[in-house]
């Protein structure tokens, strides 16, 4: 092990202090394990493979590669396996590089998506296929002459105007009365005054 150690100081390009250092511990520590006076202790065996991105086997044995694979060959080694996109292979990068909590609140979304999914048949047509949808605005009415024949511009005054309007027109809609929904998710009408 003494000349494999050698060798990864020599390959980084440190002094024995540098080395020591980086894994903390005496520079006279990185000399006695040089020499072959000591052998390091599975812990700075840890350290050294940790700090210094060195494959355990290799340091132990001198088998195999020295260094482990850097992350970008590791996703080449999967680009060329699963045949990746470019698309997908950035996609997989820019995740894997997110924070943790991020990355977790990504999943938690598609639990929620996968969850709601679960609930319906995820392929079957999200409008009657016969018909097809007519755009509403956020009062439920139809905004299909709107859609066919958009206003180019309005002005404050007669968007506030249009706005009183759809206000005036849905309270008279209701009649009096107040919808509110029950726990179950159905509508529960409840007549005032």
């Amino acid at each position: 092990m003494k000349n494999r150690i050698k060798k990864i100081r020599r390959v980084l390009d440190l002094t024995q202090q540098e080395f020591a250092e980086r894994i903390g511990i005496k520079r006279n520590t990185v000399a006695n394990y040089e020499t072959g006076r000591n052998d390091p202790v599975d812990s700075v065996v840890s350290l050294i493979c940790r700090e210094f991105n060195v494959r355990e086997e290799w340091l132990r044995t001198g088998e195999g590669e020295m260094f482990k694979p850097k992350p970008s060959d590791i996703l080449d080694q999967l680009a060329y396996k699963y045949k990746l996109f470019n698309f997908e292979y950035v996609m997989i990068e820019k995740f894997l590089a997110m924070p943790p909590n991020l990355r977790r609140a990504i999943y938690d979304h598609f639990h929620e998506i996968d969850a709601a999914l679960a609930e319906m048949d995820p392929y079957a047509l999200a409008y009657t296929e016969n018909e097809p949808p007519i755009p509403t605005d956020s009062f439920g009415e139809s905004t299909r002459d709107q859609h066919e024949n958009p206003v180019t511009e309005m002005t404050v005054e007669e968007l506030e105007a249009e706005y009183k309007k759809r206000v005036l027109h849905s309270a008279k809609k209701t009649d009096g009365s107040t919808a509110s929904s029950t726990t179950d998710g159905t509508k529960d009408k409840k007549v005032v005054g």
